[in-house]
């Protein structure tokens, strides 16, 4: 027997990335804390007691970051009766600003240290999406900075509010 049929999900044990390793929670402006998980995942215990499982990308953006994917949250109200499909995926940037990958998995990184940017599309299910935000993120809490997540197929989401406080390992 081979020691990778003993463990359970053994090769995507090894890919395990944690974008922000000193990272032990956070806290929103509205109170909500975000644990983050042995596997560099984060579960949101939302301030009224509901506890969330974590999604597969957990994110940053700046105040103008915030606004679009407010937008985006306001298109896909609208797709309700437009019949269109709102999703997300990430782009990895290299140091000259090229592109290097869409991102479908946390373990598809290359190097946290290049720039992403989260990628908002709409589709009518017949043509190809169309791409209509693009906003910088980061992978690394910063207080001031609001919350997005979303599942590994970018169909599920949420929108957090601000980090007010970061709580560092020890």
């Amino acid at each position: 027997m081979e020691i990778s049929e003993g463990i359970p999900n053994f090769e995507k044990a090894e890919k395990i990335i944690d974008f922000c390793p000193a990272v032990k929670s956070f806290r929103t402006d509205q109170g909500s804390v975000y644990e983050k998980l042995p596997d560099g995942t984060f579960r949101r215990h939302k301030y009224d007691g509901v506890e969330n499982e974590p999604m597969e990308w957990t994110m940053f953006t700046d105040k103008d970051g915030d606004t679009d994917l407010r937008w985006a949250r306001v298109k896909r109200d609208i797709s309700k009766t437009t019949g269109k499909k709102i999703f997300f995926t990430i782009i990895e940037f290299d140091e000259n600003g090229d592109g290097k990958k869409m991102l479908n998995h946390r373990d598809e990184v290359l190097d946290i240290n290049d720039d992403f940017d989260l990628l908002t599309f709409e589709t009518d299910g017949e043509n190809e999406p169309e791409m209509i935000l693009q906003t910088p993120i980061t992978f690394i809490p910063k207080v001031g900075y609001s919350v997005f997540e979303f599942n590994q197929n970018g169909d599920e989401y949420h929108q957090g509010d601000l980090v007010s406080d970061i709580e560092i390992k020890t």
